[in-house]
């Protein structure tokens, strides 16, 4: 399953209120949210990795402004794209420290519109869809969902100890959108299962996006994009 979910705004930084939260469509919608990419391209001489992070970090207010937990909503619309047909999906992301997890999102299939809700808080999760009763996530499942999660809602956040968790590639050039920006991959050091690909606005180091790649406890591989 393969979803676009083109930036609505910025991240909003708000007091906790888990009304409930929510989810991925259909309680496994893998997470990640970027501006379309087009084909790589080539131009500058690409910079380090530790400079593109470094100006990133500026960017979004630097590493200490960065490194503080807080609690975060974050609001999207965008498309889910299963096989042949188009969803429209809006979403909302919410995080409270330093475990409470959820995400709700509303899918329009036709005529039809359906609620799913979707939450963790520890190791613990649930998944509510539609009118059905809520039914526990198994280990597997939140386990995938906090990182999905986490990936999601607080990529930027990333920033401030990235060079530390996490493996990198050099980076390589690539258009998003219409701005040129620079691609790096990255890969936590102690759960290789946690990897994600971002890209960085060259002239302002900005995150304009990222994408992700998880294999959803009995579904199978799970492309997000």
């Amino acid at each position: 399953m393969k979803t676009s979910l083109p930036i609505a705004g910025p991240v909003r930084v708000a007091p906790w209120a888990l009304a409930s939260a929510l989810c991925f469509a259909f309680g496994f919608l893998a997470s990640a949210w970027m501006m379309a990419p087009s084909a790589a391209i080539g131009g500058d001489k690409a910079p380090s990795a530790k400079s593109i992070i470094e100006k990133a970090t500026a960017f979004h207010g630097g590493a200490k402004a960065l490194g503080r937990e807080l609690a975060i909503v974050r609001t999207e619309e965008g498309d889910m794209v299963m096989g042949d047909e188009k969803v429209t999906l809006k979403c909302e992301w919410q995080f409270q420290p330093p475990d409470k997890r959820a995400v709700q999102s509303i899918v329009k299939i036709g005529a039809l519109q359906m609620n799913v809700m979707q939450a963790v808080v520890g190791d613990k999760g649930w998944v509510k869809v539609g009118p059905a009763l809520a039914a526990d996530l198994t280990t597997e499942q939140v386990h995938g969902l906090s990182w999905e999660h986490d990936n999601h809602v607080k990529n930027v956040q990333l920033l401030a100890t990235v060079e530390r968790t996490h493996s990198m590639t050099a980076p390589s050039p690539i258009r998003i959108g219409d701005r040129d920006a620079w691609q790096m991959h990255f890969t936590d050091k102690k759960d290789k299962t946690r990897a994600f690909t971002a890209f960085f606005d060259k002239a302002t180091g900005q995150v304009l996006g990222d994408e992700t790649e998880r294999v959803v406890a009995a579904l199978g591989s799970n492309n997000s994009r």
